[in-house]
C-alpha cells in the first residue's frame, strides 16, 4: 500500500459517512464530500442532490480526494509520507491552497 493510499484511507475513515444534519451549514455530506464539491466534481452545474450525495460511493470520494487535494495542488511529489500526510489533512481541513501556502512559507518561500 502506498503512502497516498494509506492517507486517503484515514481520510475516508475519519470522515465517516452520509450525514445531513439541519444544523450543519454545509449540507449533506458523505464520506466529507459535501453537496458542493460533488456537484462541481460531477460538473453538474448545480450542488448534488441529498441523494445523490448518500449515493456518493467510497471509490468516488478516493478519487475526489486524490485529485483535489493531492495530484491537482500537486503533493503527489513529495516523497516524505508524514509532510505529505500533514500537507493533506491540511488541505482536507483549511483548503489545498492554504496547505501549499503554509509549505511555502515554512520553507522561506512565500
Amino acid at each position: 500500500m502506498t503512502p497516498i493510499d494509506t492517507i486517503l484511507d484515514e481520510i475516508l475513515r475519519r470522515e465517516g459517512g452520509y450525514v445531513n444534519h439541519p444544523a450543519d451549514r454545509g449540507g449533506p455530506t458523505n464520506f466529507g464530500i459535501t453537496a458542493q464539491t460533488l456537484g462541481a466534481w460531477r460538473k453538474l452545474g448545480r450542488p448534488a442532490t441529498a441523494s445523490e450525495v448518500q449515493a456518493l460511493t467510497k471509490d468516488e470520494a478516493r478519487a475526489i480526494y486524490r485529485q483535489q487535494y493531492i495530484t491537482g495542488p500537486g503533493l503527489d511529489v513529495i516523497t516524505h509520507p508524514g509532510l505529505l500526510h500533514l500537507l493533506v489533512d491540511s488541505g482536507v481541513h483549511s483548503g489545498p491552497k492554504r496547505a501549499v501556502q503554509w509549505l511555502q512559507s515554512a520553507l522561506g518561500d512565500g
